[in-house]
């Protein structure tokens, strides 16, 4: 039995350091892991980010039919462990296009887990979240607005505003229970530090890849550096400005690129 393990963020929770280490990683664990990232099922991704959005059934359709068309392309891969990994896969990051918190994350699991199994039914699901503390996550989160997009309010605001977003293991009780018959597991950001490989060895436990093959697998990358307060206050007052579209994402990218 081949195992598929959907990893489908959040966001801010390490996901994004997961995939560096797994991708740093791919000729070692090949053949036994066969990887896929958000630019391999991008249009599964953009379905999915459109559902979270819209809640329509015609997008929700679309997730289905982009899920059963991505498991059926790799019912002739023979290694023994799948492993797709894309934040996407949850929706658009909270905060965007009115979205106050995953609650799509349900329906979207249950939608993508529903259509592999209805096209690889010998197959084992796994679906495994990364999560992170409520505070941990409103500041990273708040920190990626102030960068892609024309966010006004202070880091106090945002984090009153949008506290309700933050409990993830909450999220992630409600996707188990839209998909009780599934594995749902769990990994807290915290435990990157407990572990040599991090996050990765929590999700090669979860497929069993035994400790034979994990030596010699590159470690995560480090960890980005601690926020600068002064960008995020000259990003705040370009948001609030009269400055519009590329002129505004010009100047940003360039405050970035100086504070780099």
């Amino acid at each position: 039995m081949r195992r598929i393990l959907i990893h489908p963020g959040f966001h801010h929770t390490g996901a994004s350091r997961l995939q560096k280490t797994l991708r740093a990683n791919r000729a070692a664990l090949a053949p036994h892991v066969h990887m896929l990232f958000r630019p391999g099922m991008a249009a599964l991704c953009t379905s999915a980010r459109a559902y979270s959005v819209s809640r329509s059934d015609l997008d929700l359709g679309m997730v289905k039919f982009e899920a059963a068309s991505l498991a059926q392309s790799l019912s002739e891969v023979r290694a023994p462990t799948i492993i797709l990994s894309a934040e996407a896969l949850s929706g658009r990051l909270p905060g965007r296009k009115g979205l106050r918190g995953y609650t799509a994350a349900p329906k979207l699991a249950q939608a993508i887990a529903l259509a592999f199994e209805a096209a690889v039914p010998d197959d084992e699901i796994i679906l495994f979240y990364t999560i992170r503390d409520a505070d941990g996550w409103l500041h990273r989160s708040y920190r990626q607005h102030l960068r892609t997009a024309r966010m006004v309010l202070d880091r106090d605001d945002y984090v009153s505003r949008f506290a309700g977003s933050a409990d993830l293991s909450a999220a992630v009780d409600t996707v188990a229970e839209a998909v009780p018959h599934l594995s749902v597991l769990r990994a807290d950001a915290a435990a990157e530090n407990t572990r040599p490989l991090g996050t990765l060895d929590l999700l090669l436990d979860c497929v069993g890849v035994p400790d034979a093959r994990r030596k010699g697998l590159a470690p995560p990358p480090d960890a980005d550096a601690d926020p600068d307060p002064a960008l995020d206050a000259a990003l705040l007052e370009l948001n609030r400005g009269d400055m519009q579209g590329t002129d505004l994402r010009d100047a940003k990218r360039a405050l970035i690129a100086r504070a780099a």
